[in-house]
């Protein structure tokens, strides 16, 4: 898993929902966490930042709609990096008449 969980700012502005996704983008870019590699439960997670299940699901969910997290639900289920999206821009492409 990933380093220590920083101390939230309370009352600084920035909702704490918005500081745990920040958080885990910084794990997941600068590579402690790979794609593939799994989160803590919901309740671990939650206790180890200090807020309740509801503001960790908040941030979960902004993630997995941004791509960057794939939630399985069920027993052997829960939240994991996702593999990068890769982003092709195909209306510069050549045809192959143009290409010889």
């Amino acid at each position: 898993m990933v380093r220590t969980p920083p101390e939230l700012e309370r009352g600084g502005g920035v909702p704490a929902h918005v500081q745990i996704e920040r958080w885990l983008l910084e794990a997941i870019s600068s590579g402690e966490m790979a794609p593939g590699d799994r989160l803590p439960g919901e309740r671990e997670l939650a206790a180890r930042l200090g807020v309740s299940r509801m503001t960790l699901r908040q941030a979960l969910a902004t993630l997995e709609r941004d791509g960057v997290l794939v939630r399985v639900p069920g027993r052997s289920g829960g939240a994991f990096v996702a593999e990068p999206l890769v982003e092709c821009d195909l209306t510069g492409l050549a045809g192959f008449t143009e290409q010889m």
